[in-house]
């Protein structure tokens, strides 16, 4: 499924990292768009992507190949 990332919380675990560049971070992430097999690889997907582990995040699907839409 593709998806895209639309609010995204993650854990600095206690890293001292300045809030303008765990913002840029965040922001790296939100609206991302990710390739997974299920909604069980979303976490797995960010934090392979940012290096850092997810606390909770929003997400919508994408239509992909084989999906269609109807346009009124």
């Amino acid at each position: 499924m593709l998806i895209q990332i639309t609010s995204v919380e993650l854990d600095f675990g206690g890293e001292e990292l300045p809030a303008r560049q765990q913002q840029k971070i965040i922001d790296s992430v939100n609206n991302a768009i990710y390739k997974v097999e299920s909604e069980d690889d979303i976490a797995d997907a960010i934090s392979d992507n940012c290096g850092w582990l997810v606390s909770s995040f929003e997400y919508k699907e994408l239509p992909g190949p084989g999906i269609q839409t109807e346009i009124l």
